[in-house]
Parts: structure tokens; sequence; C-alpha cells
């Protein structure tokens, strides 16, 4: 009883400053005033879960609450007063950690729960939500808080004054983000030749950066109400921050129990953490001086020896600085700079055995190849392959968006895959014989380049980019001619695909002008079995000799959604009943009244500077001549790999019946 009444005494004792009340009830307030506020004009506001404002609110409250509640740790005179009250330590400690938590509990759950009955006041789509969402959110939340406030916690116990306090938190909070995104993702795009993307990585990533692993957990990533309404983190997501959580809590009990008074105004309070922080600094700076002159060096593993010399070299001796800096830095009077003698030297073979595992690895990994009966698909993007010229810059300039969009669309289960995996394992031999020095060829002099997802049996996924010459490339078309293949790049040619079209809307265009086709059901069944008899047929050389005549687009009736399907001029059972219909599919932009053209050429101008390039005019009847059949509407240029067009342009068509004219962007042949 004494010991209960003693506790509570403290919990007050902690509450006499009011900062801690202050800033948690000021800030949860105002949140909820403007929540509130936004709800009157806009129910896709989200209060919990989703709302990146309470992320930061809550890592924040964590971060200033722990500082708060625990700054007496840092301060002599306070803990010198404490500590000679007939009273023993953990009581202040555990008083203050309760203090802090409750005056963050009690203000959120009751924001929130006030701002989910006013959302479902005014959203019946809320209503169903009205107990989950806010109680999911209340737990994220807590983490959340959690996270930081261990953070800065463990920092104030392990750290004898301020700033290095306030370093330490910094360092819980980004060293794994340099090491993975700054170390170790260099240093695998520098080895690994064939390197995309890394499952593992992106998972570490998530899981031991305390930022990332928020943002995951709140649900930020996520904008579709219905998925954040019903948003549950997965199992290892949830996981993880509680490991960070209980780890964290287990150090700063320990640490609390042995901590002396006398460390105070020291930069750390215990040896081993000085040790261990002074080995994951040198660790971290080894790595990072040499993956950084590797580098701004555009050295590979083809020199091998000038890698390993800039590496290891670079490594050592930052190693040995970064040490030696560190050490002078906690040194007193009575120490010695030059004590610990073998940890920089430890330290440095560490980064060396690092670097030599990347090294070790690089053709394991290049050459990786799956059993084809491990494989349960098999994904493939072929970069400037069944897509728009301007998709295809966009992949070239390194947006890897469109290309994940294709492992998506092209993911093979059936024929494809076996013919796909026959392709890729040539290619990996392909490749082998025409390197130098181990290394496959050059992605600047490659045709174009393949993207691969292996997704195995088990759920794992590897994926692989690898260059294609141009022989590997025309190798592609027993995969590209293969009925799997077709339905995932023409869905349209599968019967069941569009389901019922009689009252959909027909529409031709040469790029130019759109006509609506006057169609019956039966006819447009006739048309559309015409169209899936042509893909039938299609070979990917076929694809080389021309652009397409036109683009049917067909309007759904029910969704609205408008599928698109390119009618090249050697589909002939499609053009031949597109004929019958009485649709011009010989006509080009050529034949259209032409009043101008306009071409645009590029050239090479230093970074950061205007221009680049030149607007050419043509107005007179000769060179509109000259120029108007080598003129391809934009919309046309479908397969920028096998029929690339030039040059971009404008043509000025003139419409005699309203006496105006329309623009039209076009490519060059």
């Amino acid at each position: 009883m004494t010991s209960a009444k003693h506790f509570f005494n403290w919990f007050k004792e902690a509450g006499r400053g009011h900062l801690t009340t202050f800033l948690a009830w000021g800030a949860f307030c105002i949140y909820g005033m403007i929540k509130a506020a936004g709800l009157n004009f806009n129910v896709y506001t989200y209060t919990g879960i989703g709302s990146t404002e309470l992320l930061y609110i809550c890592a924040g409250l964590g971060a200033a609450i722990g500082f708060l509640e625990f700054f007496y740790l840092l301060q002599p005179k306070k803990l010198d007063f404490y500590y000679s009250l007939p009273v023993r330590k953990g009581y202040i400690f555990w008083s203050r950690y309760l203090h802090g938590l409750f005056h963050f509990l009690l203000p959120l759950s009751l924001v929130l729960s006030i701002l989910s009955i006013y959302q479902s006041s005014m959203d019946s789509a809320f209503s169903f939500y009205i107990l989950s969402y806010p109680a999911k959110s209340m737990f994220v939340c807590l983490m959340i808080f959690l996270l930081f406030y261990h953070i800065v916690i463990c920092s104030v116990i392990l750290c004898g004054n301020m700033v290095a306090s306030l370093l330490l938190s910094v360092g819980f909070l980004s060293y794994f983000q340099l090491l993975l995104n700054y170390v170790f993702l260099p240093l695998i795009t520098n080895c690994f030749q064939t390197y995309y993307r890394s499952p593992l990585l992106e998972s570490l990533l998530a899981h031991l950066v305390p930022i990332q692993l928020c943002q995951i957990l709140c649900g930020t990533q996520l904008f579709d109400k219905e998925q954040i309404l019903s948003y549950t983190p997965k199992a290892d997501i949830i996981l993880g921050i509680l490991v960070w959580n209980t780890v964290l809590f287990l150090i700063m009990t320990m640490g609390q129990k042995r901590r002396k008074p006398e460390m105070i105004g020291r930069i750390f309070t215990f040896g081993i953490a000085e040790r261990i922080v002074q080995i994951l600094l040198t660790f971290l700076g080894g790595l990072l001086c040499g993956a950084f002159l590797l580098d701004i060096m555009h050295l590979t593993p083809a020199n091998f020896l000038l890698w390993g010399i800039v590496f290891f070299s670079s490594s050592i001796i930052a190693c040995a600085l970064i040490h030696f800096l560190l050490e002078w830095l906690v040194q007193e009077s009575h120490r010695v700079l030059l004590r610990r003698k073998a940890q920089p030297f430890l330290t440095a073979f560490a980064v060396l055995i690092t670097g030599f595992l990347f090294l070790a690895c690089a053709p394991v990994y290049d050459t990786y190849f799956p059993e084809s009966q491990k494989v349960s698909a098999l994904s493939i993007s072929v970069a400037g392959l069944d897509m728009d010229g301007d998709t295809y810059s966009q992949i070239l300039y390194g947006d890897s968006y469109p290309t994940e969009q294709q492992l998506k669309q092209y993911c093979f289960t059936e024929d494809a895959k076996a013919l796909g995996m026959s392709w890729i394992s040539s290619v990996i031999e392909s490749n082998r014989q025409v390197s130098i020095d181990g290394q496959f060829l050059s992605k600047d002099s490659a045709y174009t380049t393949v993207t691969i997802c292996y997704h195995m049996e088990h759920g794992q996924k590897y994926y692989r980019v690898y260059p294609l010459s141009k022989e590997m490339f025309a190798a592609f078309a027993s995969v590209y001619e293969s009925d799997e293949y077709k339905k995932a790049a023409y869905p349209a040619s599968s019967p069941t695909y569009l389901a019922d079209t009689g009252k959909d809307l027909f529409t031709w265009s040469d790029g130019v002008s759109k006509l609506p086709l006057k169609l019956s059901a039966e006819d447009k069944q006739n048309l559309l079995r015409a169209y899936a008899a042509d893909i039938q047929q299609l070979k990917m050389q076929s694809l080389t000799q021309t652009v397409p005549a036109g683009i049917l687009s067909i309007t759904s009736q029910q969704t609205g959604y408008v599928q698109e399907l390119p009618i090249y001029p050697f589909f002939t059972q499609t053009c031949s009943l597109l004929t019958d219909f009485g649709t011009d599919t010989d006509k080009t932009i050529a034949d259209y009244p032409i009043a101008s053209i306009e071409i645009h050429s590029s050239y090479a101008v230093p970074a950061d500077s205007s221009g680049g390039t030149i607007h050419h005019f043509y107005e007179t009847p000769e060179e509109i001549e000259k120029w108007k059949y080598s003129l391809v509407p934009e919309t046309f240029d479908i397969q920028p790999l096998l029929t690339p067009l030039t040059q971009e342009g404008r043509v000025k068509i003139e419409n005699t019946e309203t006496t105006s004219y329309n623009e039209i962007k076009c490519r060059l042949k």
C-alpha cells in the first residue's frame, strides 16, 4: 500500500510542469478541430489510419514527451536531489514513463472517438467502420508513439548530455536507412549486372527503418477510401514494430537500473554502449567511403584489380580515421588515444569481408536460373515492346512504373511460361558467350533490355534484368506468338473478355478523325471474331513492316471503359469486314488537306540550359507533298522497338466544312 502511494505521489510530481499535458492535449485538440472542419467539405478526410498528419503528430509527441519526462536524467542537481530522497529511483522513472504514456493515450482516444462519431453522422459509408477504424487507429498510433518514445528514452539513458542524446536518437532512426540505401544498394547495383529490385532489401527497409515502418503501419501508402477504412497492417509489420518496442524497452529497463549519476556530462554513460556505437559507425563509414568512391569513379568488377584496390584501401583508411576520431571525442585525461587497438582492424576486416561477399556472389546472382518446375509463374517485360513511345521514353529515363505494370500484365503460367523459361536460358547463355571479363553486354550498347520476375512455389519473387542484342530479341518471337502471350497483349481477342458487346459503341479512328460505326449486334460479334482470327495468325516479324491502319475503340455501355484495338493493314479479315461496313481502312494522314507541317528536331545542350529543340515549318505545297507520306499520328506509335518512329511534329489539317483547322500530333517514319 505504501509503495502504491509513493508511486502515485511521484506520478503527480511528474505532472507539475504541465508541459507534457499542454503539448499532448494542444496537439490533439488542434488536430481534431482541423479534421472536423475538413469533414465538412470532404468525407474523404481520414482521421486515423491513412492520415499522414496523425503519423507525424504521434512521432513528434513520442520524441518530445520522451525528452520532457526524462530530461532530469541529464541534470546532475535534480538527479542528486531525487536520489537523496527515501524512495527507489525506479519509482521516479516508471512514474514519469506512465505519466507521459497517460497524457498521450487520453487525448488520442477522446479525439479519435469524437471524430469517428462526427464522421459517421455525415458519412453513411463510415458507419460500418465506426468501431473497427478508431480502434485500429488507436493501436497504430500507440505503437508509433511508443517507438519514438522508447528511442528517446534509450538515448537519454545511454548518453550523458543533451547533444549526444539527440545524435543517438538520430542514429536509431537513420542508421539502417544509410546502411541499406546508401551502402548495400550501391554495392548491389555496382556488382550485380542483372539487378532490378530485391524484395529482401525492400523488406529490410520496411522493417528496420523506423520511419518507413511507421508509414506502412499507418497506411499512408493507400489512397482508396475503402482500403483505408478496412486496412489492417500485415502481421509481419505488426511483429516488426513490436520487436522494435520490445528491444528498446529491454534496453531502457536494464539501463535505468545500472545508470550511475556520476556519468552525467560524458558522451556515453556505459562503456558497452560507447564501444557498440564506435563499431557500428566505423563499419558504416568504411562501407560508405568505399561505395562512394566506386560510384564517382564508375568502377565495376570488370576492373577487378582497380575495384579491389580502391574499395579496400579507402575502406581501411576510413575505418581507421573514424575510429580514432571517435576515440578522441570520448577520451578523458586518464585514457589513451590508441586503446582498443584491435577494434579498428577487426571492423576494417568486417568491411573487407562484406565487400568480398558482394564480389563473390555477383557471378552466382547474374547467372541465376531456377528450375522450371519450381517456378509457378513467370512475368516478362521487354522495354519498347507493346507500349507507346512515351512509355518507352519513361523506361529509358529510369522510371520503373511502366515496367511494374507490364510485369503484372504479362504474367504467365502455361505455354508462354515454358517458352519464356527456355528463351531466358538462351539469353543467359548468349550473354555468357559475349561477356568480357565476366561482364555481360552493356545496357548502353544493348538493343533493349528484358525484365524478368520468377514467381516461386512458396511465394518468393526473384527479379532480374538482362541486356538483349537484336538476335536475342528476335528469338523472343517464339514467346510472343504463343496463345497465352497474345491473350495478355491483345485481351480483346479472347472470346470471353468483352462479354456482350451488342450495345457497346464501336468507333474507328485513323489518327485524325473518329467515325462511329453503325453495326448490329451480329456485325459486332463477327468483327471481333475476325479480329481474334487475325491475332491468332499474327507474327512478331509482321509488326516491323508497318504501323496500324487505325484504332478500333469499343466503349462499354455498362462501365464506360474504352478498349482500343490496333488494326494493322495485314489484318485481312478485320480490314475486309470494316470495308464492307463502309470504313476506309486505307485512309492515312496524307489523304487529308494539310495546311502546314511542323517538325521538331533536337540537339544536345548543357545541363540546366534551355533550348535543345528546333522547330521547322513547312507550308508550301511542294514541302507538304515531300513530308506528308512520312507522317504517322502519335496514337499509332505503339511499337517503338519494332517500328521505331523518329522526330515529333504537328500537322494542321483543314476542315473544309467549318473552315477551321485541327492540329494533330505526329511522328516521322
